[in-house]
C-alpha cells in the first residue's frame, strides 16, 4: 500500500512568489522567515540556501498582518480622539 498517494501535496512558493503576493521585496521575506514571523522550509539546493513556504503558511502570516493592523489603526485613532486631537486631513 502507497501511503504517500493519499496525503495531500500543495506545492511549494519560492521567495520571490511569495513577495509577488505580499506586495515587497524578495529580501523582506527572507528577513521574515530569518525572524521566524514568516514560516519558511529550508530545502538542500545547490550554492544559494534555498527557501520555500507552504501557501498556507503564508496565508495565515497576511491574515495575522490585516488583523494586527487593524488593531493598531483602532487604538491610535481611539487614542487620538480621546484627547480631543483633530484629525489629520489628507490633501
Amino acid at each position: 500500500m502507497n501511503r504517500s498517494a493519499s496525503l495531500p501535496i500543495s506545492p511549494l512558493l519560492r521567495v520571490s512568489e511569495v513577495a509577488r503576493l505580499l506586495n515587497v521585496h524578495p529580501s523582506t521575506v527572507i528577513r521574515l522567515a530569518d525572524r521566524g514571523i514568516l514560516l519558511g522550509i529550508q530545502i538542500l539546493g545547490g550554492r544559494h540556501r534555498a527557501l520555500r513556504f507552504r501557501p498556507e503558511a503564508v496565508e495565515k502570516f497576511i491574515s495575522d498582518r490585516e488583523t494586527t493592523t487593524r488593531a493598531e489603526l483602532d487604538r491610535s485613532t481611539l487614542s487620538k480622539r480621546a484627547w480631543g486631537e483633530p484629525r489629520s486631513r489628507r490633501g
